[in-house]
């Protein structure tokens, strides 16, 4: 009797235990607030949450110079807190870096405790380059929207919603936000699923690129013309995490872009073409982050890198007045096919939120208790 009876007892489970369980996770609290629609109506609170607070820091190249240059960690971290905690449907008071338990497919981040230094590195990078440049100059504005890309999606520092956050930030970097209907539109592409696809500002997603840092740090490959930039102090700064290590030399080719120079050979010929690289024999690292930025991010071209390439070489063949007309039809026809599947996607979420209203939310809870 006394050991079924503790056969029974073992069986039942502990209050504590059972409250944990009806707790949502994280992934559940995700689910919850990725409903139908979310990511447009995140979109029109970003909006408002800009207008009312940055407006008068992103709207001019000035602005968004001096914000970078004079702000410290804790300010910057808590613009990306508020920005990820909108465009997930969190409250931004209570978040707060929270990607400890976040996993990529290829399974490379830096370990957590590097993660944050390493967002610390990328932002003193941003004042040593803002402060060598003149308060005329825009290009390095873009190297930073890229260079803010690859820092946060590399080091996800929160679970969900880095890729959004990376996007807005770069845009914001970049294009500047002015409250006009065509600054509001790319905004809500960046937080898009569409987004997702056509906006690009990521290189270290690339796989070729982390290949070519990892070729710097352990093989040599660097050709500098600096003898005092060594790859090496940035492996020495994380010794057992190569991840990091990778990510914080990808930040040192930002900063010193002639220090980090390959060999077009170094590439694949289908890379090339992808990215529009040009006809030269070699390139700084940074340079190949320009063309990927430039040709693989819908703000700047309604053509294919290829296409470019395929025009210029006409060009020269004295094609130019029929190619032009060629080439109008189809920017056209790519830019609207674009437009058209960013509003087919709002229109199909709102639509499907209508529909699910109350029902869905009810069915969530009911699974969740």
């Amino acid at each position: 009797l006394y050991y079924n009876m503790r056969q029974i007892t073992s069986k039942i489970t502990p209050m504590e235990n059972f409250q944990t369980k009806t707790e949502p996770s994280i992934a559940e609290r995700e689910l919850i607030n990725e409903q139908p629609g979310h990511r447009f109506q995140a979109a029109e609170r970003m909006i408002d949450f800009i207008n009312a607070n940055y407006r008068t820091i992103f709207e001019c190249p000035e602005g968004r110079r001096q914000y970078l240059l004079d702000c410290n960690y804790d300010d910057f971290s808590d613009l990306l807190v508020q920005m990820n905690a909108i465009s997930r449907g969190i409250d931004p008071a209570r978040h707060d870096f929270d990607g400890q338990e976040a996993a990529l497919s290829s399974g490379e981040l830096p370990d957590w405790e590097n993660r944050q230094p390493l967002l610390q590195q990328a932002l003193g990078a941003t004042k040593e380059i803002l402060a060598q440049e003149s308060s005329t100059s825009t290009e390095r504005l873009g190297d930073l929207a890229t260079l803010w890309g690859g820092t946060l999606t590399a080091t996800h520092l929160f679970f969900n919603g880095n890729g959004r956050t990376s996007r807005i930030l770069g845009l914001l970097i970049d294009q500047g936000f002015d409250g006009t209907p065509q600054s509001t539109w790319q905004l809500q592409v960046a937080m898009s699923q569409e987004g997702d696809d056509f906006f690009v500002n990521s290189p270290l997603a690339i796989f070729t690129i982390r290949n070519l840092l990892w070729r710097f740090l352990y093989d040599g490959l660097q050709r500098s013309t600096d003898s005092q930039v060594e790859s090496n102090i940035t492996a020495s700064l994380y010794p057992e995490d190569e991840d990091a290590a990778i990510v914080s030399l990808f930040i040192e080719t930002v900063i010193n872009p002639e220090s980090y120079v390959i060999d077009i050979g170094d590439l694949h010929n289908e890379y090339v073409g992808l990215w529009g690289i040009p006809d030269v024999r070699q390139l700084s690292m940074n340079d190949l982050y320009r063309h990927i930025f430039k040709n693989l991010s819908y703000l700047y071209t309604p053509l294919t890198p290829l296409d470019k390439l395929v025009a210029e070489r006409r060009v020269s063949q004295s094609e130019s007045a029929e190619l032009d007309r060629e080439l109008v039809v189809r920017s056209v026809t790519r830019r609207e096919s674009f437009e058209n599947a960013v509003e087919k996607g709002r229109q199909a979420d709102l639509e499907e939120e209508r529909a699910t209203t109350g029902y869905a939310s009810h069915s969530l809870r009911a699974s969740l208790i």
